[in-house]
């Protein structure tokens, strides 16, 4: 939900110990009225915040990265980088400059995330480079 509700890959929320404990909840919002959806996404983050005791913020961290040069995949770039961090060890950054949808059929036997990146790369001419950049993560802490 919280990724949903602050347009935030959940690989870049981090909740309190307390909250990551893969629980699942249901979500429910009854409105005396018709609300524009910015204000339902408003008062859905207020009520989060409030029934689990918790102050949301976006804070920037340098962390280690990889960096994508070159072309992409099914859809945009910037797709391609979130279905492929929900697996890596770190955040995918795009530093192509690519603004259209691509379409990728990369079929490998690679037995692991990051040799299916190193695959994916070697056949499409794109570059997957280790680097440090900041990355905005959506933080939650116990208030």
């Amino acid at each position: 939900m919280l990724s949903k509700l602050y347009d935030m890959q959940t690989t870049r929320i981090e909740l309190p110990a307390s909250l990551d404990d893969d629980r699942r909840y249901d979500f429910l919002l009854v409105l005396p009225r018709d609300e524009s959806g910015q204000t339902i996404d408003r008062l859905m983050r207020e009520a989060i915040e409030k029934h689990f005791r918790i102050g949301i913020t976006h804070e920037s961290r340098l962390m280690d990265v990889y960096v994508i040069r070159g072309m992409s995949a099914g859809g945009t770039i910037q797709q391609l980088c979130e279905t492929l961090e929900e697996t890596l060890d770190r955040p995918i950054i795009d530093e192509t400059n690519l603004t259209g949808a691509y379409e990728l059929n990369v079929r490998t036997g690679a037995a692991t995330s990051g040799e299916f990146l190193q695959v994916m790369c070697d056949r499409l001419g794109l570059a997957a480079a280790p680097a440090r950049r900041d990355v905005t993560m959506l933080v939650a802490r116990l208030t």
